[in-house]
């Protein structure tokens, strides 16, 4: 564990990720290049914005103009120190600075910053492109960057961790903080004219017009839609990319190859999670994004049932299924051998016999204390992965047919608040409201522990974890823990390590295949492939 890294009074997060892959839209095909900067100039925007709307940006959004230390800031002119700067096409703001001045703070702790506003907190570190947000991850469109030794954040980044709106135009150079919507090119070029005397001309992406050419559709809606990240295009094979537009204009694309296959040729938006063809108005599908991390949860899923089969009853079959299916979830969703059990799943024949009283009798006859339960509730989101609990069996009472467990499970509870939930049978299922959702449970152990070792190990657990509180950023200066951050510290403690730090999902935005995150999720837990699968369950 890198408990090393952990700070002693706050809450301690690693998370790490690689970036995005993104390329340039060439006009006719997928983009596979660097992105053109060139842009088509247009005449200027006639002023038609009224006083009052000018300033009514001005009393409520912070306005920024890149390489320029003055900023205006809900009706106040601010000097930055650094002054907002284009690197890589973001736009980064000293994010001290920007917290302070609308009202919230930002404080460095060792290797950790943290960023207050409004109750709620944002974890950063400088080298990791994840930021958290409460319990939430988010992925950033670049990591963190010191300058003039401030940390600077993107200015999307801020609009995160603020909850605002953001706007912009490149043509004008102009970026909003606190804008509800996204505000026209009229608007912006007035307010360009307001505070620095001049408005510039029009200039549109060279790519984006081509397209709208093809297409017959209107340049202005795509550049929004390229803004917001909702624009999308599919190859002659059905392949879908999503195009969007940087803060310093180009244009890059990031692609979605899955099962799925989209109409093939067409342009298209994401809105209200579904998607719409923009040359026959038509919905044509869920959200592309949504759909790959649905496959990729079902993968996991699949992942799991294999393993579950070969460590229980050996199946050879199974075992040689694991592979293609660890590459799928490494983001490779056409791997052959993959994508022919998909499409014809071989069949396993785990679950056939592994619900009801019998079936929950012969788990708990297997348990002891120290092993550890996974629960999987098929109606959860795909962000959270597929399994979306776990717990430590603390005790077991075979003759009431009651398991003992210690869980990380709410902060209104706490860990080890010897709740009803912390006591498990085959009727809490049914009678405990907490355990309704569940449909999957699989009892595993780790390492070589004896009998007599496991149990130590729970009866430590019990001692150090209760009274901590669950989640991360609400509450700083009291110790919380995840769940199943909580089952790998256990183990710790008794000299197994469960993943080697080899966390192979991410909290949320895991599920898109390029991030990888440093805090454990129910997933990692038999993704890491030091753990062993005694039993299943299944409603």
């Amino acid at each position: 564990m890198r408990r090393i890294l952990w700070l002693l009074a706050v809450l301690c997060l690693i998370l790490t990720a690689c970036g995005t892959k993104t390329g340039d839209e060439s006009g006719a095909g997928l983009p596979t290049d660097m992105a053109e900067t060139e842009t088509q100039e247009t005449a200027e925007f006639p002023s038609t914005v009224s006083e009052e709307t000018l300033q009514e940006i001005l009393t409520h959004c912070a306005v920024f103009f890149p390489d320029s230390a003055e900023a205006y800031i809900r009706g106040n002119t601010c000097t930055l120190s650094p002054a907002p700067f284009l690197e890589d096409g973001v736009l980064y703001v000293p994010a001290a600075q920007v917290a302070a001045l609308l009202g919230g703070s930002f404080v460095q702790s060792g290797d950790f910053y943290y960023l207050n506003y409004m109750g709620n907190v944002s974890i950063l570190m400088e080298e990791y492109n994840v930021m958290l947000f409460n319990s939430d991850s988010v992925i950033l469109d670049r990591t963190p960057v010191l300058r003039e030794g401030m940390l600077c954040l993107p200015l999307s980044s801020m609009s995160k961790a603020l909850s605002m709106g953001y706007g912009k135009s490149v043509s004008q150079g102009i970026y909003l903080l606190g804008v509800e919507g996204a505000p026209q090119e009229a608007v912006l070029a007035a307010l360009r004219q307001r505070l620095l005397g001049e408005a510039l001309a029009y200039r549109a992406n060279p790519r984006l017009q081509e397209l709208a050419d093809a297409y017959g559709l209107e340049v202005s809606r795509l550049e929004q839609a390229a803004d917001q990240k909702t624009l999308w295009r599919s190859d002659e094979t059905g392949v879908v990319c999503r195009l969007w537009l940087d803060d310093g204009g180009q244009l890059h694309s990031e692609r979605f190859e899955m099962s799925f296959r989209f109409p093939e040729n067409q342009v298209f938006v994401s809105e209200k999670g579904q998607l719409r063809c923009l040359t026959t108005g038509e919905v044509v599908s869920d959200d592309p994004e949504k759909l790959y991390r649905q496959e990729l949860r079902e993968a996991t899923g699949r992942y799991m049932e294999l393993l579950a089969a070969w460590c229980i009853s050996g199946d050879t079959r199974a075992g040689e299924l694991l592979a293609a299916y660890r590459d799928a979830l490494e983001g490779n969703l056409t791997n052959e051998a993959y994508t022919q059990d998909r499409y014809a799943p071989y069949e396993t024949g785990l679950y056939d016999h592994s619900s009801g009283a019998q079936a929950w009798d012969a788990l708990l006859s297997q348990a002891r204390p120290g092993d550890f339960l996974v629960f999987s509730a098929s109606g959860a989101g795909p962000e959270y992965g597929f399994f979306n609990h776990s717990a430590l069996i603390l005790e077991v009472n075979r003759e009431d047919g009651i398991l003992r467990l210690l869980h990380a499970r709410g902060s209104e509870y706490g860990v080890g608040a010897d709740l009803e939930m912390d006591y498990l049978s085959f009727a809490a299922f049914d009678a405990v409201e907490y355990y309704r959702d569940y449909e999957t449970v699989f009892l595993c152990r780790a390492g070589t522990l004896t009998a007599e070792q496991a149990e130590d190990m729970a009866a430590q657990a019990y001692e150090k974890f209760n009274g901590y509180q669950f989640g991360y950023g609400g509450r700083l200066g009291l110790e919380e823990t995840n769940c199943a951050e909580l089952i790998v510290d256990a183990y710790a403690m008794a000299g197994v390590s469960i993943t080697d730090d080899n966390y192979e999902t991410r909290l949320k935005e895991v599920l898109k295949g390029n991030t990888k995150n440093l805090v454990p999720i129910p997933d990692d837990l038999l993704l890491s492939r030091n753990v062993e699968v005694i039993g299943v369950w299944k409603r």
